[in-house]
Parts: C-alpha cells; structure tokens; sequence
C-alpha cells in the first residue's frame, strides 16, 4: 500500500501549472490570508487593501521588496519555513507578526532577508546591481539546506506596557544551514549593543553539524587552548581578547617591557592611541578600536576599552570596573537651584598605569555579515 504524503508546500510541478491561473482568492482579514496561505486554499490570495498577498510558497507585504515568509522542504526537515527577520515599517511589522505567531516554533527559520540576499549574491558570484527577492529564493530552493537550529529566545525589558504586561523582546534562533558546499551560521552575538545585541552570518571553514559545532569553528585555536587550560578571556564581536600573563605558558607572546623600560628599549614608539584592530581579510573595513595597542611581528597587543566605530557592540572593558554605586539625591544649593549629590564611596576602576595588556585574536571565518545596526525582529 502506498502512503500519500499530504502536505501544505507547493511542489514545482504544481506552481507550473497553477501560475497559468491568474486568479487569486481574496479574504477579508489578514488572518484568513495568512491562514489561506499556510492552508494551501489557493495558488495565490490577497486581503481587500491588496497589501497582505501570497503567491505559491512566498507571503508578502505590500510587494516582491519585502517576502514574510517562504514555504521550504527538504527531505530531512520536510515542510519549515524560512521567515524574513529584518525589519520595514510599523504595517509590515503588523503583518510579520500575523504570519510569525501562525508558524509552529518547531518549523520556523528566521533570517533577515537582506543579509541572505548578500550571502546568495556571495556564492553566486554576483556583482553590480541588487537582484531582486524572487531570484533569490529560487537560488534558495535549489540550494538551502537547513543542517541544525535552535529555537528562539525572549528577553525580559523590566518595562510594562499600557496594560500592564511585561514587555519581552524577541531573540531569534540559531541556525547551521548548507548551501551548496558552504557551511553557514545564522545566529546573535550578545556582545551587540541593546537588548537582543546583533545578529550576524558567518560562511564557515569547514563542515559542521550543529550550532555549538558552528560557534567552536568561529574560535581561533589560540582561544580553544585558553578554554582548554580554564582561563578567561574576553570577547568584542569577531574579536577575542587573552591577558598576556595568564597564557604565557600556552601560547608565549611577545615579552613586553614594563613601563619603566618604554623609553630606554624604544616600546613606547609602537604604541598607538587609539589603536584600530585590524582584520586579516584585506577587504573588511576595520572597526573595532582600543584606547592603547600596537602590532609586533603580526600580532596585535591592546589595553584599555575596546569599541565599535558606529556603536553595534558594548563597550569591552580591559580592566577591573564596578559602576558607581553611589546613591545620588537632590539637593538646593545656595543660589537656590536643585543640585545633584552623590552619597557614599564610588565604583572601583583600575588605573590606567596598571592596566594589563591582552593579546587580540581575530575569529576563523571566510565571510560575514550583520544587518545595519543589528535590527532585527
């Protein structure tokens, strides 16, 4: 007896013969496009403004510029869809939010478009002017295979909103996925600034089979023998920071003179102020600085903060710091204005002539991507 397998994609023998049917269904509510949709009521469906529409696979706000959601299969995952994490307007949002809340947990990848768009034009060689939406997803149904996820997270904000329930903010999930030969990871990094910190996509050296697999490829092996040996290190996006005298014995930097000894050995002419970190891949713009670094023999040395050009990562600290724990009250002056008064003693800060310097280590990647500004939804 032979099963049929009933399912809610459209396979590509049927989108050829139901694209000749120029007929779309229309619904009064975007619920119901949204449910016709993941139903498979009709080839194509449309709200009565003609702003929440879907063809085949893909549902779409407003136009082809911006898919929801696409309708993917492959033979391991079966039915998923890939939904689009980048962010437009407040309508389209409304909209991301009808179709997100419809899909099972357990079948939803979520990738900003735009940053995809970059990968597939990547791999596929292209140059010059932006391809539009439809060729990429048809490159994606040829090529995409989703290899490992994990599910998505929410972040409490501490805020209320007018009806009193906690506002959380949405942190999507990891994913390893194939395209081709290529070996991707889709995923957040929690050093981005802001409450969800900033989504990237990292093509990867070599074959993976799950997340965690994905993020120990990332690491440079320098940092692999810190983990190894117990020791801390710090961390600024694609950037890994190692205080010297805790890994002397691991990976023997470069002996740097103490303080005393700058002007006598002439040190102190390498040091810059700032110092930019700079990248092995001779095309990626360098953004992340620190407040003291220099280069000796291809290694690079910093101390200090390290920040990001346009702010998309905390600020990383290099030292010992306690934020200010003084309770401050206001008070009227003499000239009988409202002053600001700080009671009890300050946080502790490290002071700069005692503060270490660390050995910077680039992560292991071929090519990556964040959005602007790491918005995602």
């Amino acid at each position: 007896m032979t099963v049929k397998i009933i399912t809610n994609y459209w396979t590509e023998s049927e989108l050829a013969r139901e694209d000749k049917v120029q007929k779309p269904k229309w619904f009064k509510s975007n619920e119901e496009v949204v449910g016709g949709w993941i139903e498979k009521e009709s080839y194509k469906g449309r709200n009565s403004g003609d702003t929440l529409y879907y063809e085949g696979n893909v549902i779409y706000s407003y136009g082809p510029h911006f898919p929801l959601a696409v309708k993917m299969w492959d033979d391991k995952n079966g039915l998923f869809y890939l939904v689009n994490g980048d962010r437009y307007s407040v309508t389209t949002s409304a909209h991301q939010s009808e179709v997100f809340f419809r899909i099972p947990t357990a079948k939803r990848v979520e990738i900003p478009f735009p940053t995809l768009m970059n990968m597939v034009r990547y791999e596929e060689g292209v140059v010059g002017r932006i391809q539009s939406y439809d060729w990429m997803i048809d490159k994606l149904y040829e090529n995409l295979k989703i290899v490992h996820r994990s599910d998505e997270s929410w972040i409490d904000t501490g805020g209320i909103d007018r009806e009193g329930n906690p506002i959380r903010r949405h942190v999507l999930g990891s994913v390893v996925f194939r395209y081709g030969d290529s070996y991707y990871l889709s995923s957040i990094d929690d050093t981005g600034a802001g409450w969800v910190g900033l989504y990237f996509l990292s093509k990867l050296k070599q074959r993976v089979e799950t997340v965690e697999q994905a993020y120990e490829a990332l690491k440079p092996d320098e940092i692999k023998m810190v983990e190894k040996a117990g020791l801390l290190h710090e961390r600024q996006g694609e950037w890994f920071f190692v205080r010297i005298k805790d890994v002397e014995k691991a990976i023997m930097p470069v002996p740097i003179p103490e303080k005393p000894h700058y002007k006598k050995s002439g040190f102190s002419e390498l040091i810059e102020r700032p110092y930019v970190l700079k990248s092995e891949d001779p095309e990626k713009p360098d953004r992340h600085y620190a407040t003291q670094g220099f280069e000796f023999e291809g290694r690079q040395f910093v101390r200090g903060a390290v920040k990001h050009q346009f702010g998309e990562h905390s600020l990383t600290r290099l030292y010992d710091f306690q934020p200010d724990t003084r309770r401050k009250d206001l008070f009227w002056n003499r000239e009988g204005d409202l002053e600001t008064v700080y009671i009890g003693e300050p946080g502790y800060v490290t002071p700069e002539s005692k503060r270490e310097w660390y050995e910077a280590f680039e992560n292991v990647q071929e090519v990556g991507w964040s959005t602007e500004g790491g918005a995602v939804d």
